[in-house]
């Protein structure tokens, strides 16, 4: 119930679902809503109609040319030799009507451009990311739909909960159309468009994120002010580090250079999971026995969770190479999101609305 046992000393609890408290969230959810429409929107999708029609007319006539940026697979080689006098004429008026094309543009055979992913292998990182993308949205409005139905006290938990979510939502946009814009699939063939793939949007959003990820977690388990500034500052610097340290391995292709970064981002995880297993032992056991369940849980998860990352790290490492190891990391990456923010997310919103639900029968 949501007042007291009589009318005459009826007082309105904290965090209760009163009127204005669903109104405020469905205000929140639908701004939400909004916010993920116009990121998406904003993101753009590329147009490779012109290039498909280029492959299309080139896999029925060996002999023509493509015109693609430099920045192709390609960019090492020399340029085709089997180009015919249309192809040619085409990209001369191209590049004389335009001198900044003519900077860009070059012309290459079909197995010039042709990617090394099979069909399967670009369709499974394009589902993965597409899976992404509608859990991190859905995600981001059912915690601002949330958020003020909890407690104040773990207001602030479900609001962060649901920012991890939209900036998870805008990276996996753009993550997605940066692959779509890479590559492309034209009659069951994967081409690459010249454009190259860029994953520094996963690193962002990381830095970003995986700070924030650890206080919601921190807010939820309601720990005295000053511990909560404590844990709050020390795991999301440590969590920003590793993230710092973790990049350069990431984009390097050597072997050595990323078992350096690897074991210099290993530092700091350490000290995360020590901190969330041992350090916080006690203010686990500490919580409310209905919401200590979830709380242990939620760390587990978490935990879980990383170590997924240094494992998909190492791929490339112990033997995974070309398509199958960027395969391998680009939906080993995703999934381990998905359970990390969204799942993650859920967990804490249940703290959240367990600790609510003990409140109220206080009251």
């Amino acid at each position: 119930m949501f007042f007291s046992t009589t009318p005459e000393e009826y007082t309105p609890l904290r965090g209760s679902a009163s009127a204005p408290g669903k109104r405020h969230s469905l205000m929140a959810a639908g701004a939400a809503m909004l916010v993920c429409l116009v990121l998406f929107l904003a993101s753009g999708s590329p147009n490779h109609t012109p290039l498909q029609a280029q492959i299309r007319e080139a896999q029925a006539t060996p002999t023509v040319a493509i015109t693609a940026p430099l920045t192709t697979t390609a960019q090492t080689t020399n340029a085709a030799t089997t180009q015919v006098p249309q192809a040619s004429q085409a990209t001369n008026a191209a590049t004389s009507a335009t001198p900044d094309i003519a900077q860009s543009l070059s012309t290459f055979s079909l197995e010039e451009v042709k990617s090394a992913f099979t069909s399967g292998q670009y369709d499974l990182v394009y589902n993965t990311f597409s899976l992404g993308i509608a859990a991190q949205g859905a995600a981001t409005v059912f915690f601002f739909f949330q958020f003020s139905l909890v407690d104040e006290t773990y207001r602030t938990a479900m609001v962060i909960t649901g920012l991890v979510t939209m900036i998870a939502f805008y990276h996996y946009t753009r993550i997605f159309n940066s692959w779509t814009t890479a590559y492309l699939s034209v009659d069951g063939g994967i081409y690459s468009s010249g454009v190259p793939f860029n994953d520094a949007y996963r690193y962002v959003d990381w830095l970003l994120t995986v700070p924030l990820l650890l206080t919601e977690l921190i807010l939820v388990m309601g720990l005295p002010k000053h511990e909560t500034y404590k844990q709050c500052f020390k795991l999301g610097s440590l969590a920003a580090l590793m993230i710092v340290l973790g990049y350069p391995g990431e984009i390097s292709d050597s072997s050595s250079t990323r078992w350096i970064f690897w074991a210099l981002a290993m530092i700091p995880f350490s000290i995360i999971v020590y901190t969330l297993t041992i350090g916080l032992s006690a203010s686990i056991e500490a919580q409310p026995a209905e919401a200590r369940g979830l709380v242990r849980t939620a760390t587990y998860i978490l935990i879980l969770s990383w170590c997924t990352y240094p494992v998909v790290y190492i791929f490339p490492m112990i033997g995974l190479e070309g398509a199958a190891a960027h395969t391998g990391v680009q939906v080993g990456y995703s999934v381990a999101d998905i359970i990390a923010k969204p799942i993650m997310g859920i967990l804490c919103w249940m703290i959240a609305s367990r600790k609510t639900a003990l409140l109220k029968q206080d009251n």
